[in-house]
């Protein structure tokens, strides 16, 4: 079965039904029919094949009969999905395939491996079994559902602030309401009312803008959603509650305050105010600027932390370096690639350098024996010319060697066909940790033999022995998220140059671009015809986008390994990178989440400066007699501004005193996710303060600049 694009990229718009499609792997080939087409999977799941085929042509594919019976755990992988029934006992289920499953292997086995179901919908955000899909975290949706609550909260905080402190121009109207029968549930309805009509409101922008704003979002997550998103009902239910909540929650203290005053003190002017109140309203200032102040020191921190990864040495030379996913015929690609003037050389891997190392071997060291416990080290096959072309410093001993051939060892026979022989007398280097590991001085590490193998059970399918050559210095094989772990290092099986067969145990090709290329001689030509023509003149000449020249160049040599790829092999897909660039995609959900953490630190920022300007000018306003005497009496304007602000200065000032400690722990916590951190210093707190304090300046000033410069004449003719 294909899927629809599957089908008319093969097909075009001929009828796939009953065509043939010819799959090539391992230098197996094996015909399949196409008998139906659906639908292309939803972006959102997870699953998401383009050709699905029995699993016999799988086992074809790798030389086994059909029908063949697999008694590993671990091979072949396969991810299994089963459907209950609506009134299944699920751990019944689970309880019945654990025991059929246990039954069916050996006891070692059965206690290595635990046979579990697991709801489908777990798995994106939930999954932590081995070798399961790739899904997303749990902790970036909590992140920003809680920074969604603060921004909220802040508005809020606003609604109530300014609420409460244009109360007083709302208490003769509450008076005379009161003084001519109205009661006071009857006030506090209608309060609520005009609440709740705001929040309606909000509730309709907010709707228009998420709908006009949904593609940029998407493109900021790095997610595609769900296009019938807005048809969930269960969306309309929480946005209506979050309207009603918010309503009913925001006008709740400013009614229950202005339904309280007696109307014969309003009315008789004995009312002035709300100054129970304002005591609340600092300290909803502090809270909602302590939120701000906290969103402004993880952003910082989170960017530094970004910036220290990407720009972090990891102890190898990825510069012009080129992943290729290596199938077919290696040794014909790699004579093929190193003839061409745009590459300098090429070796094989088992893994892209910094992106981890896919294998755990058990290990032993020196005769040891082998328990059913023995310790797991990271493994991987490297092939000449690996140390060099990554400028990898040895520590001691040497590197493998084509001068030295026996550095891949001696096979012996296999007792299964389909993987490699089990092998001796290989060399094998390791890095400085695992030499730590075992008490060693890289000096003293040299000479002593190892023995890795992987089985199940008494079952041994790779078994190679070999003696340390040398112990090369600590790089970062895996992400700086994880600590530089022991590793040790084996020699590729690659065929020889006339084997056109691939390599028994590379899958990935690295190739390092050779420097200079056409633009560098279209510059020589444009300097050479400025000599013959101005003899006497200097030559001063540069591209106009050094950046955009480089992406060209770094195509030109991509597609010189592109070009030798489809010469080799034409019918296979070709699948490569740049490797700084896989490095850089390692980090992009941390450098997506810095993104919007920032993004909705301005936005609460921004919300709460409207809520600080709401309430300076509303001050501003109460004071305006205040400020006419002062400035009659020969105050200046920089005094009273500074009178009016330095309230709202020192409010600030406290709440990023209480918001740094919080952030430094949570900013603590998520900082030990990364084996390889800064350390936190004065300069993300600093940053919040000057800019918490600038805000408040800005703010209120303005309010207070506006207000002092009116004439006091204006302001006091009426006394």
């Amino acid at each position: 079965m294909v899927t629809t694009d599957a089908a008319e990229q093969y097909f075009g718009n001929q009828n796939p039904i009953g065509q043939q499609l010819r799959i090539s792997q391992n230098g197996r080939t094996i015909d399949l029919t196409v008998s139906a087409v659906i639908a292309k999977p939803d972006p959102a799941s997870h699953l998401s094949p383009r050709i699905l085929a029995p699993f016999d042509a799988h086992a074809a594919l790798w030389g086994y009969q059909p029908g063949t019976t697999f008694s590993s755990y671990w091979y072949p992988s396969n991810y299994l999905y089963a459907v209950l029934s609506p009134d299944a006992d699920v751990e019944a289920t689970e309880g019945a395939i654990r025991t059929a499953v246990d039954n069916g292997r050996d006891e070692a086995s059965a206690a290595t491996y635990d046979a579990q179901l697991q709801p489908i919908t777990d798995i994106h955000l939930y999954s932590d079994l081995n070798r399961d899909a790739p899904g997303g975290s749990p902790d970036r949706v909590y992140l920003f559902i809680v920074i969604a609550a603060f921004i909220l909260g802040i508005a809020c905080v606003n609604f109530v602030n300014l609420a409460t402190a244009q109360g007083t121009e709302r208490t003769r109207e509450i008076g005379v309401r009161m003084s001519i029968g109205a009661g006071r549930g009857q006030l506090v309805r209608q309060l609520l009312t005009e609440s709740m009509i705001v929040s309606l409101l909000a509730g309709v922008v907010a709707v228009v803008l998420t709908i006009g704003l949904f593609p940029a979002f998407q493109t900021l997550i790095g997610t595609e959603m769900q296009p019938d998103v807005y048809t969930n009902p269960w969306l309309w239910v929480g946005v209506a509650l979050v309207v009603v909540f918010t309503g009913i929650g925001a006008g709740s203290y400013p009614a229950a305050i202005l339904t309280r005053l007696d109307p014969s003190d309003v009315l008789s002017r004995r009312a002035q105010g709300l100054g129970r109140g304002a005591g609340l309203r600092k300290s909803l200032v502090v809270l909602q600027f302590a939120i701000s102040a906290a969103l402004i020191v993880a952003t910082t921190i989170a960017f530094q932390q970004l910036q220290y990864v990407e720009g972090a040495d990891l102890g190898f030379d990825d510069d012009a370096l080129i992943s290729v996913a290596a199938r077919g015929n290696y040794a014909t690609i790699k004579r093929e690639m190193e003839s061409r003037a745009d590459i300098q050389r090429v070796v094989g891997t088992m893994d892209t350098p910094g992106t981890g190392v896919g294998r755990a071997f058990q290990t032993v060291f020196n005769g040891e024996p082998l328990p059913d416990d023995a310790p797991s080290y990271a493994t991987t096959y490297v092939d000449f010319g690996f140390f060099e072309m990554l400028d990898l410093k040895m520590a001691a001993g040497r590197p493998f060697s084509a001068d030295h051939p026996g550095d891949i060892g001696r096979a012996l026979p296999p007792t299964d066909v389909h993987f490699q022989p089990y092998t001796r007398d290989r060399a094998v280097v390791i890095n400085e940790s695992m030499a730590r590991s075992r008490g060693w001085t890289p000096e003293e590490a040299l000479g002593q033999t190892v023995r890795s193998v992987v089985r199940e059970g008494e079952q041994i399918y790779t078994d190679m022995q070999g003696e340390i050559v040398g112990v090369v210095e600590d790089f970062h094989f895996s992400a700086l998220r994880e600590p530089i772990r022991p590793l040790v290092m084996y020699p590729a099986l690659t065929p020889s140059p006339t084997e056109n067969e691939p390599s028994a145990n590379l899958t990935t090709l690295l190739v390092k671009a050779s420097s200079g290329g056409s633009l560098g001689q279209a510059m020589s030509t444009v300097r050479e015809v400025w000599h013959d023509v101005l003899p006497g003149e200097v030559f001063e000449a540069s591209f106009v986008d050094d950046r955009l020249d480089a992406m060209y160049e770094e195509e030109r040599r991509m597609s010189t390994v592109r070009e030798v790829w489809h010469d080799v092999l034409p019918g296979e897909v070709f699948e490569a990178s740049f490797v700084d660039d896989r490095l850089d995609a390692m980090y992009e959900e941390e450098r997506r989440t810095g993104w919007l953490v920032g993004t909705f630190a301005g936005l609460a920022i921004f919300v709460a400066c409207l809520g600080l300007f709401g309430l300076a000018a509303f001050a501003a306003r109460q004071r305006t007699k205040e400020i006419g005497i002062r400035k009659a009496l020969g105050a200046s304007v920089v005094s009273i501004v500074r009178m009016i602000s330095s309230e709202y200065v020192l409010l600030v000032s406290i709440a990023v005193l209480i918001a740094s400690p919080v952030a430094y722990l949570g900013m603590s916590e998520w900082l030990e996710a990364f084996a390889y951190r800064i350390e936190l210093g004065v300069w993300p707190f600093a940053v919040a303060i000057l800019s918490m304090l600038l805000v408040a300046v800005v703010t209120v000033g303005s309010q207070a600049l506006r207000a002092a410069r009116v004439d006091p004449a204006t302001t006091l003719r009426d006394e």
